[in-house]
């Protein structure tokens, strides 16, 4: 596992639609189950079609605190991508406005087994060195052409931060 550059960098406001669950976040450790997250996503694949959108390349992953620990034991988690603030969902889906503004840009290079890794990385060590200040917003994943082969050591993906 590496990373390359970290930078900020400012994102619209965006809408992501899919499917949700409550999970372990990676700081967990003791508890932590990758499993969760990819039957997620292959859950979100099978049912796709029903959100009537033609796929762009990008998909999403938010994820939101469930309650107050810093770093959070439990994250809410949508597996989904980009729709029209407007759109109607099918049963089961779940919409989440992204807010517009900054966020810390930190990239995964890597098999996807070792993301755990990177989010401890990027979280609790190069994170509280740089002196940026998290604001109150969802937490994104990015996944695009780079992630189609997320076993392999060349698979990237983003991490983004919402930073003040």
């Amino acid at each position: 596992m590496s990373h390359g550059d970290t930078k900020i960098v400012n994102h619209s406001a965006r809408t992501i639609a899919g499917l949700q669950i409550i999970t372990s976040s990676s700081f967990d450790v003791e508890n932590f189950e990758m499993k969760d997250v990819p039957q997620l996503w292959e859950l979100f694949w099978k049912r796709f079609p029903e959100l009537n959108i033609e796929p762009n390349g990008t998909c999403f992953a938010v994820a939101s605190p469930v309650g107050q620990e810093v770093p959070p034991l439990k994250v809410h988690y949508l597996a989904g991508v980009e729709v029209d603030p407007e759109a109607a969902l099918p049963e089961g889906f779940v919409a989440i406005d992204v807010p517009a503004g900054n966020y810390l840009h930190f990239t995964h290079q890597g098999s996807f087994a070792t993301l755990d890794n990177s989010f401890r990385e990027v979280y609790l060590t190069w994170f509280p060195k740089s002196g940026l200040v998290q604001r109150i917003a969802p937490h994104i994943e990015m996944y695009d052409h780079r992630s189609a082969a997320p076993e392999t050591d060349t698979a990237e993906m983003d991490i983004l931060i919402p930073v003040e």
